[in-house]
């Protein structure tokens, strides 16, 4: 018995020739938690993945809308708002190209930094040779930077016309309607109009004094709809308790426009930050890349900085790439 402990404590690592053992290997704690360039990479992974179901929302969205414009009654076919939204239209088809050949073009320039910048830090080219190479490299980013500025700047001003577009359509039709109201007809038709109003908010308020008395009673009843003089409402039984139930009245026009065009808006701005993604990823390998070519005298370090770009690099270059051919990443 005495000779098994003698033998486990003389086999022991922390005991053997009076050797302590060694303490745990250090991790940085930028490197565990991925670090910024592991964040970045995640973003655009993220932001790039969704844009292919995104492009299809968009396009439903735009002929959504032209098909509103065009079965308008004040509105209709060839009118100015209908020419004006074909515009914007068109100009998103023309912005997607144009973005899909930047991303193109990006992505071939990218290719290079693996197979000239890595192995860099290695070959037998001396210290001038390769600083001359990496500012070669460097000068060429800032091209592709601004291209990646540009392209989000014409997403935001897209952005910025769909969000305005819905009230200009609304003054049109507020002036379309006034027009209208100085006839003799217009006037008997307004009168009409206001006093079915009136008294379909007065039947909205009895359906939820109603509802509300006898709440109990429908209890296994989903929803109650009803509709009059081309009006309509329906009643959640089973919305939220707390006074929060609400009774939907007719959606307009102008307000289905304002809904259209807010999801439109949304999808646009996807695009928007998608570039702006690429844009600070380019910057982020530029300020990498210029500080490995201050280091080409050490080669160890040089190669050190160069292998942490490859985490921007490589998802960055993915992205474009299948960006460019209408494609989701692959991961």
């Amino acid at each position: 018995m005495a000779q098994r402990v003698m033998s486990q404590v003389s086999t022991s690592p922390s005991t053997l020739a009076g050797i302590p053992s060694p303490p745990p290997p250090y991790i940085n704690a930028a490197h565990k938690d991925g670090g910024s360039e592991d964040r970045t990479a995640r973003d655009l992974r993220e932001s790039f993945g969704a844009l292919l179901i995104e492009q299809t929302n968009v396009q439903r969205l735009f002929g959504t809308v032209a098909a509103r414009l065009t079965h308008e009654r004040r509105i209709g076919p060839g009118h100015e708002l209908c020419v004006e939204w074909e515009a914007m239209r068109e100009r998103h088809r023309k912005l997607h190209r144009y973005s899909q050949q930047s991303a193109a073009q990006c992505a071939t320039f990218l290719q290079t930094f693996s197979t000239v910048l890595v192995p860099l830090s290695t070959s037998s080219m001396s210290h001038d040779e390769k600083k001359a190479v990496i500012t070669r490299f460097t000068e060429s980013i800032p091209v592709h930077q601004e291209k990646a500025r540009q392209t989000s700047a014409m997403f935001s001003q897209l952005v910025s016309d769909v969000e305005v577009f819905p009230a200009r359509v609304r003054a049109y039709l507020d002036k379309a309607r006034s027009a209208e109201a100085s006839g003799f007809w217009s006037q008997l038709w307004a009168g009409l109009r206001a006093v079915c109003q009136a008294f379909w908010r007065a039947l909205l308020r009895v359906i939820e004094e109603f509802t509300e008395t006898f709440k109990g009673m429908f209890d296994r009843i989903a929803r109650i709809q009803c509709s009059f003089a081309g009006f309509f409402v329906t009643v959640d039984m089973f919305g939220p308790p707390e006074g929060s139930r609400r009774l939907n009245g007719p959606e307009t026009f102008e307000n289905a426009l304002e809904k259209d065009a807010q999801r439109l808006a949304h999808g646009l701005r996807m695009f928007e930050d998608a570039w702006h993604l690429v844009g600070l990823a380019s910057s982020m390998l530029f300020d990498k890349i210029d500080l490995a070519g201050q280091l080409t005298s050490i080669p160890l370090a040089c190669d050190a900085t160069l292998r942490t770009v490859e985490r921007v690099y490589e998802p960055l270059c993915e992205c474009l790439r299948a960006y460019s051919v209408g494609k989701a990443p692959k991961w």
